[in-house]
């Protein structure tokens, strides 16, 4: 991947947890953490991920917020 034109060489560094961090506030890191942190559970069938993102109205704050991050 690091091949393509595109890829910026800083992104190979960054981690889940350190995007999450660095944006606390927007719904849609949010949920991209949310997710991620179980997506183990969620590829084996143990979690729904509809069951996460109904937690804490996340999926109802992403619609109203989310792709905050085009901004």
């Amino acid at each position: 991947m690091r091949n393509n034109p595109w890829w910026h060489e800083g992104w190979g560094n960054g981690t889940l947890e350190g995007i999450c961090n660095q944006y606390p506030n927007m719904v849609d890191f949010e949920m991209l953490c949310t997710l991620g942190d179980n997506i183990v559970a969620i590829v084996t069938g143990q979690l729904m991920a509809i069951e996460l993102c109904l937690k804490d109205a996340l999926l109802s704050r992403y619609y109203l917020h989310g792709l905050e991050m085009a901004k």
